[in-house]
Formats: structure tokens, sequence, C-alpha cells
């Protein structure tokens, strides 16, 4: 839950960053890179980007394989909220 909250505040002081600066863009691409980055890590450890052999091998340990969905899960947590601020700025300066 804590990375849900930090992930929560860096995507809401970007938000309200994002108000201030006469071009926010460049906040925009540091909340995607935050969100898709952290967003594609998750994918990464969770072992959904493999497939076959390397999948079920994933699975052979039992403590590797609940450290890695923790962290999968913390990542997630963290960028989700970035790449919905991301979004809110976008389309709200998307005008």
């Amino acid at each position: 839950m804590r990375a849900f909250l930090i992930g929560l505040v860096s995507g809401s002081l970007g938000f309200l960053v994002s108000f201030f600066l006469k071009e926010p863009g460049l906040v925009e691409k540091g909340l995607l890179i935050l969100g898709l980055g952290a967003l594609l890590l998750a994918a990464i450890f969770s072992g959904v980007l493999s497939s076959g052999d390397r999948g079920r091998a994933n699975y052979s340990d039992e403590e590797d394989f609940r450290e890695r969905m923790n962290w999968s899960l913390q990542l997630f947590l963290f960028g989700l909220p970035c790449f919905l601020a991301f979004l809110a700025i976008y389309y709200l300066n998307a005008k």
C-alpha cells in the first residue's frame, strides 16, 4: 500500500505542478516515463511477457515466485497513479 501512496503523491504533485507551468509537457513526459516504466517492469517481474518453458520455470521456486510477485505488485501500484495523472494532464491540455 505504501507504493500506491508514493505513486499517488508523485502523480498528484506532477498534476499540480503542470498547472503552474506554462509548458506542462515536461511534467507529462516525466509522469509517462515513471508510469509506463514501472508498469513495464511489473509485467517483466510477473512473467507476463514470457511464454512456454520459461513461464513454467517461473513457477518452480515458491520463495522466488512470491518475491517477484511482491515486486511486481509494488511496481504496478506505483506506476498506475503516475500513468493516470499523465492521462489527466494530457486530456486537460489537449484542448
